[in-house]
């Protein structure tokens, strides 16, 4: 293999992968990124852990086709050294890649390509376009209350179904609850059957459709793949049954406290700091035309009053504030609505002027 490409388009690349490379691994293989040059001009960048591949191919001059799977973490080192001018990938032997600029060398062993895990390949995939940035914005409300044990699986990720008011797009961590419906205006072309898409594929899918018109995606087996023009990424999609989650979502609650969406993630924000790094608690006081925050700890006390709209008996209620903050951040209107009941009762957040996005929170019993 012998080709030429700019420093900077080659580092980036490198960047778009190296998330799925994993650090240490029984299987060398696996902590490489997969370099392969073809004759027609253009240079392919591969990464995986098995379960999520991704994939970025640029143009270069290509002087001598070939594959090579070379350490993914220490190449993006090096690379960092050398961010200007470019820069000639030379197969310098038996087990060797040269990274060779205008001043100097670099060696990094090698491996065969061929013992690189192959990406599933499905014939005859049928591909659907669509809109990048909503699903970007839809996936990011979502993944933030996704599990993150790894013992269940099934909630390790973004719960994608068709249900009686439409498609929507569901996580929880077993102490919230996220669920997006985007409505008839969201074309998802992959269907109304339930699958789960793991949290760091859909991270990477975000990665991919960050700042992208469209995206086209389609599904094969137990694997989704998204592609752009230049990227792809394929998932494994996670397995077992997701859990009859509509149970949690609150029915009777009948207190609705309205608040500036901005004004009281500015105060999550401020009061947060002198929560108890064991709890995470922050306190809210509901009381008539008015919000009240406050947090205390070891380390010192905070309070901070903005106006609410509400007007029901004072309520005093707990929440963890990385789940208030991580709600806030996912509603994108002007206003948040609080719909709870008593002080012990789930409630819900969404925004005030739809009910496209709502995130369920339980509480937490005030100390």
């Amino acid at each position: 293999m012998d080709l030429s490409i700019e420093a900077r388009a080659l580092s980036q690349a490198l960047h778009k992968v190296i998330g799925v490379v994993q650090h240490k691994s029984s299987q060398p293989i696996l902590t490489c990124v997969l370099v392969s040059a073809s004759r027609d001009g253009l240079v392919t960048f591969e990464a995986t852990n098995t379960n999520i591949t991704v994939s970025v191919t640029l143009p270069a001059k290509v002087d001598g086709e070939g594959s090579v799977a070379i350490p993914a973490r220490k190449f993006a080192e090096y690379l960092g050294t050398r961010q200007e001018g470019s820069l000639q990938l030379l197969q310098s032997g038996e087990g060797r890649l040269a990274v060779v600029s205008s001043t100097g060398r670099g060696e990094l062993p090698a491996l065969p390509a061929l013992d690189f895990p192959a990406t599933p390949k499905f014939e005859g995939m049928d591909f659907s376009e669509i809109a990048a940035s909503r699903l970007h914005q839809i996936l990011g409300q979502t993944i933030r209350c996704a599990s993150t044990d790894e013992s269940r699986a099934s909630l390790v990720g973004v719960y994608v179904h068709e249900a009686s008011d439409g498609l929507r797009f569901v996580a929880t961590d077993g102490h919230r609850l996220a669920v997006s419906r985007p409505g008839d205006g969201f074309d998802w072309p992959l269907g109304g059957e339930g699958m789960t898409l793991p949290t760091r594929g859909v991270e990477e899918l975000r990665k991919l459709i960050d700042g992208a018109e469209n995206v086209q995606m389609a599904k094969a087996e137990n694997h989704l793949v998204a592609r752009t023009v230049d990227q792809q990424v394929c998932m494994r999609l996670a397995d077992g049954g997701f859990p009859d989650y509509e149970g949690v979502i609150p029915k009777a609650n009948d207190r609705n406290a309205a608040v500036d969406r901005g004004a009281l993630l500015s105060a999550v924000k401020s009061v947060s700091v002198f929560a108890q790094t064991k709890t995470s608690q922050v306190e809210m006081a509901f009381g008539s035309g008015a919000l009240t925050l406050a947090a205390q700890s070891d380390s010192g006390t905070a309070r901070e009053e903005i106006a609410a709209d509400y007007d029901d008996v004072e309520l005093r209620i707990g929440f963890n504030y990385r789940y208030l903050r991580d709600a806030l951040e996912s509603i994108h209107d002007e206003k948040a609505l609080f719909v709870m009941g008593d002080h012990l009762a789930p409630a819900l957040i969404r925004p005030e002027s739809s009910e496209e996005f709502i995130c369920v929170i339980m509480p937490m019993r005030i100390s």
